[in-house]
């Protein structure tokens, strides 16, 4: 689960591909949709892949993995392909955060990420 307030506005995540094969990746976000008796709390994420006007930016967004424990580059053997990423997830404040806590108080957002 992350979190996101004032004083976080970004997190990073690692993927690891645990297979023996190339592996490509999508890395999304969805809200964490829930209702508890306290607030009544639901988390809808504005906009849409590629519309420009996410209240979250994830990137690299898609990309490929190298089987586990890597896989050399004969183009360059410094380089290494890696079996895994690392994926930022940047909130961005500007746009309102729909539907939580029911005063859009941005300070109580939970998000959760999938991948």
């Amino acid at each position: 689960e992350l979190k996101f307030d004032i004083e976080h506005k970004m997190h990073s995540i690692v993927i690891k591909n645990e297979e023996r094969s190339w592996e490509r990746y999508y890395a999304f976000l969805l809200p964490n949709n829930h209702d508890d008796n306290k607030n009544n709390r639901k988390g809808v994420v504005s906009g849409s892949s590629g519309s420009g006007d996410s209240c979250f930016r994830v990137s690299p967004s898609t990309g490929s993995l190298a089987p586990r424990g890597g896989a050399s580059n004969v183009c360059d053997v410094t380089k290494p392909y890696s079996d895994s990423a690392i994926i930022s997830i940047e909130w961005n404040m500007g746009i309102a955060v729909e539907g939580v806590g029911g005063d859009n108080d941005r300070k109580n957002n939970d998000w959760k990420g999938h991948r």
